[in-house]
């Protein structure tokens, strides 16, 4: 589940922010001296200055999701979920990841910590989202 829910992002999920698999949702991955700030005042712009470097199998700006889908989950909450990410044969050190609009609102949804560095070496570097699912909203 997300370490941080952005201001920004909950703002325009109530304007209507679209997470179907219509949308472009993205996933930016963060080095850990990015800090981020839950107020409306951290946007994409905020975030851009902590992405890593481009390279090593890893394109600015993250990628697309994929498997996007909004449910019930069997209760009172909302579930988004979608595909495990994999960046293969790269070779990527990133303390976090950041859910991020790119269709037209250009917003940071959530950010999840990987609590210090998370490397991979011309391997495999991969986000396994938590069962329950990549977000919730009770």
């Amino acid at each position: 589940m997300a370490d941080l829910k952005y201001t920004l992002g909950k703002i325009k999920f109530g304007e209507g922010l679209n997470l179907e698999d219509t949308a472009k949702i993205k996933v930016m991955l963060v080095t850990t001296a990015y800090v981020a700030a839950a107020t409306a005042a951290d946007t994409m712009a905020t975030v851009n200055a902590g992405e890593i470097a481009a390279g090593g199998g890893y394109s600015a700006g993250g990628s697309l999701l994929a498997g996007n889908a909004v449910t019930d989950d069997g209760g009172a909450n909302m579930k988004f979920d979608g595909t495990n990410l994999t960046w293969a044969a790269s070779t990527i050190t990133a303390g976090g990841a950041v859910l991020w609009d790119d269709d037209t609102v250009d917003t940071p949804i959530a950010l999840f910590d990987f609590a210090g560095d998370k490397i991979s070496s011309n391997g495999d570097f991969t986000i396994n989202w938590n069962a329950s699912g990549i977000l919730t909203l009770s």
